[in-house]
């Protein structure tokens, strides 16, 4: 089970292969700490069974310090193929038991991560030889460093939550109308580069996405691609150590790693791209099967 902020996605595992699957949209943000275990069996009742406890494996937020019960992280470096220590969460209910993956954290500088590490597992998982970097694009970006498949470093970007802050709640907002992303955009490219040739001048050129509507009538819509560009462009001059060497592999949904794949490439960086919820799943299997070797939970 990923068990994120907005949203849960269920898998039922025998062995490697998915019997079936559920989702909701009970993440766990929107649940208080009694709630959990109701909002878990609206999902899986329909799999249990009165004769034999299932075992349930989740990753993601639920085991944040506001989930269901906090999970601990493990420290970089952090190996991947190490046996994962679960946390057991209570539940009344005896036909499941309920275990929380760890997260992986970084000391210093300080990050953290929670459910990402599942996905990288599962790239792991299907090439285990990969060296290089990996990112999560999304709301809170993600790069991370693979050496002798471990998570030797990494950094966490907010590019998607600054961009929803500063649309929906900034002097920006009544300058731009949401559209999707376009990586060929003129206006999107020139904005990636600008952030990137001049990343201290980012606060200033945000304001003049204001300004540039109110005086020369720049239309929302390509107000929004300033905007993503900026904030892209300026996640992208932080983590060059990350791509200049390259490999590069992208987990995330179509449209971001799309963008990213195309930015990448770019600039000379080899690219390769893996869907999130397969990778996620790929992480989820490989441990059922740890679990099934015995090891500890």
């Amino acid at each position: 089970m990923d068990w994120g902020t907005s949203n849960l996605r269920a898998y039922l595992l025998e062995h490697d292969n998915v019997l079936d699957d559920a989702r909701s949209t009970q993440g766990f943000s929107s649940l208080a700490p009694d709630q959990f275990e109701s909002a878990l069996l609206s999902v899986i009742e329909p799999w249990l069974s009165n004769d034999e406890p299932t075992t349930v494996l989740a990753c993601g937020m639920v085991g944040a310090r506001q989930g269901w019960i906090e999970a601990p992280y493990q420290y970089t470096p952090h190996a991947c193929n190490d046996n994962p220590q679960y946390i057991k969460a209570p539940v009344k209910d005896p036909r499941f038991s309920f275990h929380i993956a760890p997260g992986v954290a970084q000391k210093k500088p300080a990050d953290v991560m929670r459910g990402e590490e599942t996905q990288i597992k599962g790239l792991l998982h299907t090439t285990p030889d990969y060296e290089g970097a990996i990112c999560l694009p999304g709301t809170h970006s993600k790069w991370v460093r693979i050496q002798q498949g471990s998570i030797h470093f990494f950094e966490t970007h907010m590019t998607g939550e600054l961009y929803k802050l500063l649309s929906e709640h900034s002097t920006l907002q009544y300058s731009l109308e949401h559209s999707d992303y376009n990586a060929s955009s003129e206006i999107f490219i020139e904005s990636v580069q600008l952030a990137m040739h001049d990343p201290e001048q980012i606060s200033t050129r945000l304001f003049a996405i204001r300004a540039g509507h109110l005086l020369h009538n720049h239309s929302p819509a390509e107000n929004n691609q300033r905007l993503s560009g900026y904030l892209i462009g300026l996640e992208l001059v932080s983590v060059k150590s990350y791509w200049a060497a390259g490999p590069v592999t992208l987990i995330g949904n179509d449209t971001l790693s799309n963008l990213y794949s195309g930015l990448l490439a770019s600039f000379g960086c080899v690219v390769h791209v893996a869907d999130t919820a397969t990778m996620t799943l790929h992480g989820l299997i490989n441990a059922n099967a740890k679990k099934s070797q015995g090891l500890s939970l």
